[in-house]
């Protein structure tokens, strides 16, 4: 947790945002993807849930790693600034559908991190070969 934000990932089968009631419904929360062989293509769905802690405008990177410690994905989010009326805890949640190659089984990190890369929330994602 940093000092401006704190947060929260979630990975899912599905990830909804509806935009005339502006909520997100997160459907089958998973901690394991399989895949039909390797390599193969993964389709992740994340939310991300931040709580900012002050006023200024942040950004987060959501990084991915393979089991042996590569990165897979390094996408920066900048923008963020609460969209929450007064009164309610400033924040912000979104969805990311994240694309990956997959060539074994293992954990693959999900870590999201501040601008100065202190980590604000991790998420350790199982990917295997269908049984």
């Amino acid at each position: 947790m940093t000092a401006a934000l704190a947060g929260q990932l979630v990975v899912a089968e599905k990830v909804e945002f509806d935009s005339s009631i502006k909520n997100h419904s997160i459907i089958h929360i998973k901690n394991r993807v399989d895949v039909r062989t390797y390599p193969a293509v993964a389709i992740i769905q994340v939310w991300i849930k931040l709580w900012l802690k002050n006023e200024e405008r942040q950004s987060v990177i959501l990084s991915m790693y393979n089991p042996s410690g590569h990165m897979l994905i390094h996408n920066r989010i900048d923008q963020i600034v609460s969209v929450r009326p007064a009164g309610m805890p400033p924040g912000m949640d979104m969805q990311r559908e994240i694309r990956v190659v997959v060539t074994q089984p293992g954990i693959y990190p999900l870590i999201l991190r501040d601008a100065e890369q202190n980590v604000i929330a991790e998420y350790p994602l199982y990917i295997s070969k269908e049984s």
